[in-house]
């Protein structure tokens, strides 16, 4: 493996941040305004914006596959054995050797929306072996990067619930509650929302896309990917298509 640099993604992720904290504390600082509620959209929006930051700078110090054939996979459109990092405009069916069942199979970024999005970004796909369903230890690490984030989300919905709450205490308290019932509930909220995002970073590093159901890889797999000898058998099908419009073409001159 190797780590992935990325300037823009880094400088994005500090103006998100920066931008993000900003609003968050400006509009708590408003709070003891009488506008107070044209603030309350940066309170709620501040977190989002810091978060997104926060993704970004990860992102922009990711681990990425290897540049080299043997891991990201030879673009069999380009069999020269050019790095998939400095030909991701070609796009091609991707060779790879499975490290569990030892056969050989292709996928094709294009097939999927999702695939595309990864190889864009990473110059690898997640694709599972199409025969046993296993997915390679280099495509590991862009299946945590667009891994599971119900633990983030739900992180990020206890902060928002926090924000919430303390508005409502000190501005529209109808309840008769004592302010420090709110501070309690608002204390336990932030607690819970930076707990589960922590959490929720902790287990994606660590997550293993083949704990996943092997129905799931599988139907992934049958959708961007196809064994060697569906491939070749595609190739010549296709050449033959070929050679018969070309042979047309002549007769038809």
């Amino acid at each position: 493996m190797s780590r992935y640099v990325d300037r823009d993604d880094r400088i994005e992720g500090v103006i998100y941040l920066v931008i993000g904290i900003g609003l968050f504390v400006g509009g708590i600082a408003m709070l003891a305004e009488n506008s107070t509620k044209i603030y309350l959209g940066a309170i709620v929006c501040g977190p989002y914006v810091a978060y997104r930051g926060w993704c970004r700078m990860r992102y922009g110090w990711m681990e990425t596959p290897a540049s080299s054939d043997s891991e990201c996979g030879t673009d069999a459109a380009n069999p020269a054995g050019v790095s998939p990092l400095l030909t991701k405009s070609l796009f091609g069916p991707q060779e790879v050797t499975c490290e569990s069942c030892r056969q050989q199979y292709f996928y094709d970024p294009k097939k999927s929306e999702d695939s595309l999005k990864q190889f864009v970004d990473t110059a690898c796909s997640v694709a599972p072996c199409p025969r046993c369903g296993w997915i390679q230890s280099h495509m590991v690490p862009v299946a945590r990067r667009y891994g599971p984030a119900a633990y983030l989300v739900a992180g990020v919905l206890a902060l928002f619930a926090g924000v919430g709450l303390f508005a409502f205490g000190v501005n529209d308290n109808t309840s008769g509650l004592p302010m420090h019932t709110y501070y309690i509930g608002v204390g336990f909220l932030a607690v819970l929302g930076f707990g589960l995002i922590m959490l929720g970073s902790y287990r994606n590093k660590r997550w293993d896309p083949n704990s996943q159901a092997l129905a799931k890889r599988l139907k992934l797999a049958e959708t961007i990917c196809l064994t060697k000898e569906e491939y070749d058998e595609r190739v010549e099908i296709e050449a033959r298509i070929l050679a018969e419009s070309l042979q047309e073409e002549e007769e038809g001159a």
